[in-house]
């Protein structure tokens, strides 16, 4: 779920509610960085998130030699962690979310439900039962039109 905190940086009260992604079984990482660098956070360490940087890459194993196939795997890992103060972070992010049936997906909107009480007008997203009464336009019919179908604009001189 893409979101912006901020128009510069990120703001302080989005801190805690950021923080609190992690604690969801559902949480795959977020997608974010600083600017000129994306990074994908994987945890957080107090006012710190711990990352992974995408851009470092290994190359692929050898699909005809076993040892490789049998240990390779290791070369995936890392045993240097890296952080960045949630303060150097960039203003969008992408959070993720596996859900894997209903019954993950209703244990989630209990998680958005709590997060929203905790966190008040800080927390990062909503959720609606239903699509509010906001968006429920009425439209012409020649507005329902798909929007690559041509436009015909008459000049008259």
């Amino acid at each position: 779920m893409p979101v912006r905190l901020g128009l510069h940086k990120v703001n302080k009260e989005y801190f805690n509610p950021i923080l609190s992604i992690f604690q969801c079984p559902h949480n795959v990482g977020i997608i974010g960085g600083r600017p000129s660098q994306a990074l994908y956070f994987v945890g957080s360490q107090k006012q710190d998130l711990l990352l992974l940087d995408p851009h470092q890459v290994t190359d692929s194993l050898p699909a005809n030699n076993e040892d490789a196939l049998r240990y390779g795997h290791l070369s995936y890992h890392t045993n240097l962690i890296r952080k960045i103060n949630l303060s150097k972070i960039d203003t969008t992010l992408a959070f993720g979310f596996y859900l894997r049936d209903y019954e993950a997906y209703r244990d989630f909107q209990g998680f958005l439900q709590q997060n929203k009480i905790v966190h008040r007008d800080n927390w990062l997203f909503s959720h609606f039962e239903a699509k509010p009464k906001l968006f429920d336009i009425d439209m012409p019919d020649d507005a329902r039109r798909s929007s690559t179908a041509p436009t015909r604009v008459v000049i008259k001189p």
